[in-house]
């Protein structure tokens, strides 16, 4: 039998030497024979057919494991690649989401908007907090599908995007605000017309949002607790520009597709008040 050497198994395969070497020491292709005395390794030829395997494989992506368990099972090799391919394509769903935010940032900055709301009526429920953002929006999300539903079935028609608010109405709400999880959250699911409601779930309930101002920052993507931040920081500037009190402890959070607007309720103070005053004592 004719061994080829490490170099010339490196030219024939178009591997590096120190590539070889690794494979050797992961197990993924072990060299047809070892001298003893030198350490030398030599390979036959049928083995280019397994580094060529193990080239194309690591070529796409897969890791050294899971090069290893296509090579013991076969068998597995086209699930692998097929699973792989799933995890690559939701990591370029998530950079292609950043670069589109990330142009927005760098080129115009949301910018705070005032206006005013009519009188909403919407479905609301309760989804329990999280400290775990994904988790978090998991819940939201089907609670929103819910709500759709219901009004899908009672015949009404939704009136704007569904939004999310920290449930701070009664003081066992408010209480949560220290819970490691953190504040419960209203869905609610605005509508043209009311549903009856004899005719809800015991955990949906009609809920009527007064008219009234805001201000309001579309914010692309999601709303990461930095992203978050950085906006009250630009409402905190407008409130201080306009000299009006903006809510900025029960802000609504509109779910629209592919960006969060935030909003937050805008009074003036009351006579001889100023935005000073209304910040908390040091």
């Amino acid at each position: 039998m004719v061994f080829l050497s490490i170099s010339e198994f490196s030219e024939m395969c178009a591997l590096p030497a120190q590539t070889l070497r690794f494979y050797h020491s992961e197990g993924l292709l072990v060299p047809a024979h070892v001298d003893e005395r030198t350490g030398y390794r030599s390979y036959d030829f049928v083995q280019v057919e397994q580094a060529m395997l193990i080239s194309t494989l690591r070529g796409a992506g897969l890791s050294v494991r899971h090069v290893r368990q296509a090579l013991d099972a076969p068998d597995t090799a086209l699930g692998l690649l097929t699973e792989h391919r799933e995890s690559l394509l939701r990591k370029r769903k998530l950079e292609d989401e950043a670069l589109r935010d990330a142009e927005v940032f760098v080129s115009d900055w949301p910018q705070v908007r005032e206006h005013a709301v009519p009188e909403i009526t919407a479905l609301r429920t309760m989804v329990p907090g999280s400290r775990h953002e994904d988790v978090l929006a998991e819940r939201v999300s089907a609670a929103v599908d819910r709500l759709r539903r219901i009004a899908a079935d009672a015949g009404a028609e939704v009136s704007g995007p569904p939004w999310k608010q920290h449930a701070l109405e009664t003081q066992e709400q408010k209480a949560k605000t220290m819970d490691p999880d953190g504040n419960d959250l209203f869905v609610a699911l605005p509508l043209l017309t009311p549903i009856t409601p004899d005719s809800l779930p015991a955990d949906v309930h009609t809920h009527v949002l007064e008219a009234h101002e805001e201000v309001s920052i579309v914010l692309p993507g999601r709303d990461t607790l930095p992203r978050l931040g950085a906006v009250f920081n630009r409402l905190v500037d407008h409130s201080a520009r306009v000299n009006r009190m903006v809510a900025f402890w029960s802000p609504r959070y509109l779910l629209h597709e592919g960006s969060v607007e935030i909003s937050a309720t805008v009074t003036d103070f009351e006579e001889g008040e100023t935005f000073e005053d209304d910040l908390p004592d040091q």
